[in-house]
């Protein structure tokens, strides 16, 4: 009877024992797939293994991509898919995401810079790009960052070869901001665009305009330079060799000047026969 007794009360312990294990096993803090996805990123960033480690954080954003945790994923996987794996494709996808659900502007300016950047810099696709300063545009504030966002606008515009585009880019900008420090780089966009176009007569009087307003420009020998090859353009030969000589002791490599002048002479006796 006594033997019964205790092998009783062994299983009323073992049976209460299940129960608590039961209840603790239901309230205890469960540490959720996107936490221990994220904690393994984390480790992999540590030992540098960046790969592996966008592949968590995707996962991360894929699950969760409205949470805090989200975002953190996206802010680090953007940052890792552009200056250490260089998966522009992937850092995309990570800026985007805090675009869509991210409310602190600063970090969705940022996000969108970024995005901007990948396609103008990295892809090369620069109609999306454009789409993409576009948009970058009506999030910023600041007027000399406003500024060299219209300055790439009208540069992904030549760099897709719209050229008349650029061309009234060029004109919409220098009418907000004529005293811009950005004036000669986008004079000179200006020009290059007319001359892409055949409009010489127009690039001549754009380059003048350029050594009116700038003539201690660092770059202005180009300008010189340029505004010959439009007169060569033009077969005015006398005019492009004589701005070729006018510049020849001021620019670095007068040997270049030189040859220049040779091949236009060339030129021109051919024309005599």
């Amino acid at each position: 009877m006594l033997a019964t007794l205790k092998k009783e009360r062994v299983w009323y312990i073992l049976l209460l024992a299940v129960i608590i294990f039961g209840v603790y096993q239901s309230i205890k803090p469960q540490v959720k797939l996107e936490e221990r996805l994220f904690s393994e990123a984390q480790e992999k960033i540590k030992k540098k293994e960046f790969k592996d480690a966008v592949i968590l954080l995707e996962k991360v954003v894929s699950f969760v991509p409205t949470s805090q945790l989200g975002l953190e994923s996206s802010s680090i996987g953007g940052q890792i898919t552009f200056y250490e794996t260089q998966e522009y494709k992937k850092a995309l996808f990570f800026f985007r995401n805090i675009i869509r659900h991210s409310d602190n502007h600063e970090k969705i300016k940022a996000a969108q810079e970024k995005i901007a950047e990948i396609y103008y810099e990295k892809l090369s696709n620069y109609q999306q790009a454009t789409l993409e300063f576009s948009r970058l545009l009506k999030l910023e504030a600041e007027e000399e960052k406003i500024q060299s966002i219209q300055q790439k606008i009208a540069k992904t515009y030549f760099y897709d070869a719209n050229f008349l585009q650029t061309i009234s880019e060029v004109d919409s900008f220098l009418l907000k901001w004529p005293e811009s420090v950005k004036a000669f780089e986008m004079l000179s966009l200006k020009a290059q665009a007319q001359m892409s176009v055949k409009k010489l007569d127009d690039a001549i009087k754009t380059f003048d305009q350029i050594i009116k307003d700038h003539p201690y420009n660092e770059a202005i020998e180009e300008v010189y330079l340029s505004k010959a090859q439009c007169f060569e353009e033009k077969k005015e030969w006398d005019k492009a060799i004589q701005i070729l000589k006018e510049i020849k002791s001021k620019y670095a490599q007068p040997e270049i000047i030189d040859m220049r002048i040779k091949s236009i002479l060339r030129r021109k006796e051919k024309k005599k026969f």
